[in-house]
């Protein structure tokens, strides 16, 4: 006769779970931070982690258990209110890089930054294309020619302001040239700007 006692789960029911090919919720959340990490974003509102690590909201219990274990094993620390990074220790366990060897700025725009970030900034991706395409010359643009190249009517319609603060968040935009000018920052043009 067996009986079942009510209690704590063992840490290895954990790592038995991970071993056996789903990945558990403290490794989706550290897979959020190492991506964030490929582009030099090392401070992680509470908001992106959910995101990249595909939780609803940071009331789920999966998402909860796990960034309360990387706390507790101190590889993640809180900075300020509902940001995060990674410690030293986090920083061990971050894989070797995968990225693809690109030879033009054309094909690191198209698979790492297009392909990438569609998913995530929620913004369908041929208006995307359409944005990229008009910013990848280097130089600053205005509103109205993005909006004219990606379909909006306004720099309020949502599919817009996602392109925006996708590539705000990714630190691939900055004003440039005066108000209302937007440019792709260094960091889009892997092998120098045009």
């Amino acid at each position: 006769m067996h009986l079942l006692l009510k209690g704590k789960k063992s840490p290895s029911k954990k790592k038995a779970a991970s071993a056996g090919g789903k990945i558990s919720a403290d490794e989706k959340i550290l897979a959020a931070f190492y991506e964030k990490l490929e582009w030099d974003i090392t401070e992680v509102p509470e908001e992106d982690i959910l995101t990249l690590s595909g939780y609803a909201g940071a009331d789920s219990r999966g998402y909860r258990d796990g960034k309360k274990l990387l706390l507790a094993e101190g590889k993640i620390e809180k900075t300020e209110a509902k940001i995060y990074k990674l410690t030293k220790l986090g920083l061990q366990g971050k894989p070797a890089t995968t990225e693809p060897k690109f030879k033009t700025n054309d094909e690191y725009q198209e698979e790492f930054i297009l392909k990438r970030l569609t998913p995530k900034i929620g913004a369908p991706e041929e208006k995307f294309r359409a944005f990229l395409g008009v910013m990848k010359d280097g130089s600053a643009h205005s509103h109205d020619e993005l909006l004219a190249a990606t379909g909006y009517k306004k720099t309020d319609s949502k599919g817009y302001r996602n392109i925006m603060k996708g590539l705000k968040d990714f630190k691939c935009l900055e004003p440039a040239g005066g108000r209302g000018m937007f440019q792709l920052t260094d960091k889009a043009f892997r092998f120098g700007r045009p």
